[in-house]
């Protein structure tokens, strides 16, 4: 009993270890993807800002800013969605290591009380089966929220890139 109980401790701080780094990784994943998304955005309104001063670019040349344009909206896009995948995947690993994590608690709480040979009870007395239900919920919920905004957000950055894009021949041109 007594070695099962120093495992189940052993591999409880090693999950408490593994959810801090992908925290860490979690958190410099958010703060990737809010970098690009300044800088790209900052680098469309360089780009925009250059074409509607007085420019040396002419309405035959509409098409140096488009293609800028377009290869920063192209880049980016492609560096944000592998960020994000990244972000969604630690996400999901993080809270399934916090569930492996809740459930070794509970185990050694039983095994440390005495109650490891009647784990209903101890169910009982934490009414696990309804937290359980309700972390399902939840988990469910703040997935297909994570999911929302993620999409919410790409969609805005494909409208800024539209109007960028026919702002590029349109400010030249006209």
């Amino acid at each position: 009993m007594d070695a099962r109980l120093e495992d189940l401790k052993k591999q409880y701080e090693r999950l408490d270890i593994i959810n801090e780094k992908q925290e860490e990784r979690k958190q410099k994943l958010v703060e990737k993807a809010t970098n690009l998304t300044n800088f790209y955005i900052v680098f469309q309104g360089v780009i925009l800002t250059s074409i509607s001063q007085a420019s040396s670019l002419k309405c035959k040349h509409w098409w140096v800013p488009f293609c800028l344009s377009l290869f920063a909206f192209l880049i980016d896009s492609l560096i944000l969605g592998h960020t994000m995948i990244k972000y969604l995947r630690t996400k999901e690993q993080l809270e399934n290591n916090r569930s492996q994590h809740e459930k070794l608690r509970k185990e050694i709480y039983s095994l440390e009380t005495g109650n490891g040979d009647n784990a209903e009870e101890v169910n009982s007395l934490h009414n696990l089966p309804h937290k359980s239900q309700l972390l399902q919920r939840i988990d469910k919920v703040s997935y297909f929220r994570r999911q929302v905004i993620i999409y919410w957000t790409a969609g805005i950055l494909l409208a800024f890139s539209v109007v960028i894009l026919a702002a590029c021949p349109y400010v030249l041109c006209k």
